[in-house]
């Protein structure tokens, strides 16, 4: 817990596909989602507290879009939407993240490269596993955007990483429609 609580580190997974985008960053690791037009950076924070309520986000800055490849046949209501994030946390969600973390973040989630911008340079990033991560932010209990599509969305944690002395968490989830 005294590493967890000194840093910042994300929970690997390899995802990596042969269209992974390499970064000038070398925090990051790469970036390997097919993003056909620039999305736009969100900092509205309603879907995120519906689907994470167990963590206070004071602010965010993140990005989401269905998974697709160049050439995808499902129609985008079929596909996963994938979400990466940045958030400011309040100390009590970002303790509860520090103290469940497995080591440092060597490198970081390799998230949307327009969000690399919001993670401070020189600060220490600790790995939250996956499971340990959805178990604090409560996804189990998420509530969806359409009340009468009651257990028909779940969310997932893929990777993150939290800083203990900003209060940031990145994050990398992935959200399925069943």
């Amino acid at each position: 817990a005294a590493l967890a609580l000194g840093g910042c580190a994300p929970a690997q997974e390899d995802r990596s596909r042969p269209s992974a985008t390499p970064t000038s960053d070398g925090r990051f690791a790469s970036f390997t989602e097919y993003v056909p037009v620039t999305l736009e950076i969100r900092t509205d924070l309603g879907r995120l507290d519906r689907r994470m309520p167990g963590v206070t986000i004071s602010s965010a800055h993140w990005v989401l879009q269905y998974w697709q490849e160049k050439r995808e046949v499902l129609p985008p209501q079929d596909r996963p939407i994938w979400i990466h994030g940045v958030m400011t946390l309040d100390p009590a969600s970002t303790r509860a993240l520090a103290e469940a973390s497995s080591g440092k973040a060597d490198p970081l989630p390799g998230i949307y490269p327009g969000l690399r911008q919001y993670v401070p340079e020189g600060k220490v990033f600790t790995t939250v596993p996956k499971e340990k991560a959805d178990a604090i932010l409560d996804i189990e209990h998420m509530m969806q955007d359409d009340p009468r599509e009651m257990g028909t969305d779940s969310i997932g944690v893929e990777q993150a990483a939290v800083c203990a002395d900003a209060n940031l968490l990145i994050l990398i989830a992935t959200e399925r429609h069943m």
